[in-house]
């Protein structure tokens, strides 16, 4: 799949904004004790990520604020429902932020 096209497979939100707000929720669910070893940060949507061998989902780089980027072409491939999407966004997010901050992201499902 190529930036430009939808996902082969995956649920599908209906646009990007649907997707952040999805994300958006997902943060907001997450435990106290990493949002607040993490800190502030922003959460930025893009289609697809940069060149890689490896795929990748998401990003974080700490900063004043931090700025978590989540790939929502190849994070929508990966999923067949919207349960499915907000679960794995979950996911994602809490293995970026526990990387960020050390933590091991079992101790956070």
């Amino acid at each position: 799949m190529d930036g430009s096209r939808r996902p082969d497979a995956g649920y599908r939100t209906p646009s990007r904004a649907s997707f952040e707000r999805l994300a958006r929720g997902v943060v907001r669910a997450l435990p106290s004790t990493l949002l607040d070893a993490v800190g502030s940060f922003r959460i930025e949507v893009d289609q697809v990520p940069p060149e890689s061998d490896e795929p990748i989902l998401a990003a974080f780089t700490r900063g004043t604020p931090g700025r978590l980027v989540l790939y929502r072409g190849p994070v929508e491939a990966r999923a067949p429902t919207r349960e499915e999407l907000a679960r794995l966004l979950r996911e994602i997010v809490i293995v970026e932020l526990a990387a960020a901050t050390g933590e091991d992201p079992s101790a956070f499902d």
